[in-house]
């Protein structure tokens, strides 16, 4: 009984994940029109990157301004890295890669609801769930390519980078190694199948 309690927890878990990734994806979608179609929302746009920056996740989008060498003073368009100044391009590159990463979350969670859902009917040992975890490992090795790429571009410069986020690496390690766990596991219960 408290196993499938817990399985059920884990359902209903996958479910809310599911849906955060398709409400995440409209809320990008509403940002980006937003801030192509309000000049008055680039600086509530800004102050919410701001926000974020504090936490550490968007390390990219620090306000950046232009001192005049011979005066010392700041001229009032000194602003380089702002939401308004952001070109189409980078826009376009950070809208596709985030609803590319956005996807592929959303396809983890759901292969790792047919292996809850297979657990719960007592099909643990089975191909299916094979092939589901070497797709996790899969999406997630393509998940840690695409994040690890930064482009922002502005109209008075940009910034790029690559930098190394390990965690995804690590769900993919444990991923296959649950493919390999779960393919002995077959192999044992189609054995066993035979001698009986």
């Amino acid at each position: 009984m408290k196993k499938n309690s817990l399985l059920n927890i884990v359902l209903f878990l996958c479910n809310i994940g599911k849906i955060a990734c398709i409400f995440t994806f409209f809320i990008l979608c509403a940002a980006i029109i937003i801030s192509k179609t309000e000049p008055l929302s680039h600086s509530v746009m800004d102050v919410f990157y701001k926000s974020i920056e504090k936490e550490g996740s968007f390390r990219y989008l620090k306000n950046s301004k232009i001192i005049d060498s011979e005066t010392n003073i700041t001229p009032a368009d000194s602003e380089v890295y702002t939401m308004e100044k952001l070109t189409n391009t980078s826009l376009i590159f950070n809208f596709l890669q985030e609803s590319i990463l956005l996807f592929l979350v959303f396809l983890c969670i759901n292969e790792l609801r047919k292996v809850i859902r297979s657990v719960k009917t007592i099909t643990t040992f089975q191909q299916q769930n094979v092939l589901s975890f070497r797709s996790i490992g899969k999406y997630m090795i393509y998940y840690f390519l695409l994040n690890s790429i930064t482009y922002y571009g502005f109209e008075q410069g940009n910034k790029t980078g690559f930098y190394l986020e390990f965690t995804s690496l690590i769900i993919t390690l444990f991923a296959y190694i649950l493919a390999e766990i779960f393919k002995e596991g077959n192999r044992l219960a189609e054995e066993n199948s035979l001698t009986v």
